[in-house]
Formats: structure tokens, sequence, C-alpha cells
């Protein structure tokens, strides 16, 4: 009412009333009148820092001010990019984690250089190509004897026999003797 009462107008009409209230609403009290309601909802909808995306979605507002005032809705701008910025927010969360846990599993131990002996390895390859890949995903890739036989689509049993095999061939070979 200050604002009819600063126009002279004694008793507001309706077309006066229409007039004040089809004014665009400033930034500032779009901010004052729904920033924290907008933040809370994203809060409850599972937004991961609602309130910093509503806080951006208000700067990005700020920046095009101009355009966005001119919208006949100017919060439901403001309100789908702070949907955006939060769906951002938890797509980048989550590559994030991921990034984190792939380089964690690269990391876990360092694998020890081997020496290199030219004899073993001829040895390995003179394998046959069963005991050869039996050998080499059990000891080399730290499989365990369930996860190489699901590699070599072969029995626990089978892949057992290989590996007794191999292992047999290679110490005949380097003349190593079992004293258990």
């Amino acid at each position: 009412m200050a604002k009819l009462e600063t126009l002279g107008i004694d008793e507001p009409t309706l077309e006066h009333l229409i007039a004040t209230v089809e004014e665009a609403p400033s930034l500032e009290s779009l901010y004052a009148l729904h920033a924290e309601r907008l933040a809370r909802s994203l809060y409850a909808a599972g937004v991961p820092d609602a309130f910093d995306a509503v806080q951006e979605a208000f700067v990005q507002a700020v920046v095009h001010w101009r355009k966005v005032s001119r919208y006949d809705d100017p919060l439901a701008w403001i309100r789908r990019v702070a949907i955006n910025r939060g769906h951002n927010r938890r797509r980048s969360r989550r590559r994030q984690q991921a990034l984190a846990e792939h380089i964690a599993a690269m990391t876990t131990a360092p694998i020890p250089a081997a020496e290199s002996d030219d004899e073993v390895q001829a040895l390995v390859e003179s394998l046959p190509p069963q005991q050869r890949l039996a050998l080499s995903l059990y000891y080399y890739a730290d499989l365990s004897v369930a996860e190489v036989a699901d590699s070599m689509k072969l029995s626990q049993g089978a892949v057992k026999y290989h590996l007794h095999a191999a292992r047999t061939s290679l110490s005949r070979a380097l003349e190593i003797h079992d004293d258990s």
C-alpha cells in the first residue's frame, strides 16, 4: 500500500492492484523469499551440497538477470539451474569416488621386480599352453584356483592338475627336489 500512497491514490482499484502484482520481482526479493526453502527442498531430495547449488543458481541469475527478469517465472529458471547444479555435483562426486577407487586398486602393493632368468623363462615357455596359462594366472596374476578355473573355462580339479604338472616339469628341469 505504501507504493500506492506515493502515487497519490486513496483507494486502490483492481487495476492498480494488478499492476503492482505484475511488477517483475527483484532478485533480492526472490532470494529473500525462496532461497532457503529451495535449498531445504533440494537437500530433502538428496541433492548433495543443496545450499551451494542454490547459491550458484542465484549467482547465475545475477549474471543473466537482464534476460531472466523478463521470463514469466524467473524463480522457475533459478529452480531449474539449482537442480541442474545439484545433479552436476552428484555426478562429479560419483566420478571422483570411482577415480579414487580405481587409483586405490592400482596402488595396492608394489610388485617386486622379478629377477630375469632366461633359463626359467625358457622352461615356462616350453610348457604346454594349458599349463603355461594356468601357471601364469595363478602365480603372476595372483588369481585363486577358482578364478583361474573360471578364466580358463575349466574345472578347479583340471586347474590343479595343470598347476601340479607344470610345477613337476619345472622342478625336474631345474633339479629341485621337494623334501616335504
